[in-house]
């Protein structure tokens, strides 16, 4: 998938220990991958923060920590150049970035020098869209996107992955 505009990450997540906290990736987010890749993750050298990150470099710390033993909505929204990290609705960490992001979509996984550090919990209706779903705090949704694939790995695990617009 190539991200080169507006573009949402979303998905629902359930962790009982919120350092293995890992949304999802976009390609690759090591540094000076070509090309570059993003995720959005908890990060462990930055408790108490969710982070988007690119090439080797945080560009949103969020300002709230990742929750246990619950579900949470987060959302990685790029409108134009502004770029916002939503945890439950409510906008956590903005910032400028224009990047170009391409390579496959590994959801619920951080993906970090060609290895995969999978998400330790739950996670539910992945989105990859590319469109801004979300440009103001919002109200997460209740029901299911609809549509799109359900996939079981070899842990067990179910994901759903639910694509919109052409990709």
């Amino acid at each position: 998938v190539t991200l080169d505009g507006d573009f949402t990450l979303e998905g629902w997540y359930y962790v009982t220990d919120k350092t293995k906290l890992r949304g999802g990736t976009v390609g690759d987010s090591s540094e000076n991958h070509v090309p570059p890749g993003i995720e959005f993750y908890r990060s462990g050298t930055h408790p108490g923060m969710i982070v988007a990150y690119t090439n080797k470099t945080r560009i949103i710390e969020g300002s709230s920590d990742a929750l246990e033993n619950e579900w949470q909505h987060i959302a990685l929204v790029r409108q134009g150049s502004t770029m916002t990290l939503y945890l439950n609705g409510s906008s956590i960490g903005t910032t400028t970035n224009s990047t170009t992001f391409s390579g496959p979509i590994r959801p619920g996984c951080e993906y970090y020098a060609d290895v995969a550090y999978p998400l330790d919990g739950f996670m539910d209706e992945y989105r990859v869209s590319k469109t801004a779903r979300y440009t103001t705090n919002f109200t997460p949704p209740t029901r299911p996107f609809g549509g799109g694939l359900r996939m079981k790995a070899p842990d067990g695990k179910v994901y759903a992955l639910s694509l919109s617009g052409s990709i």
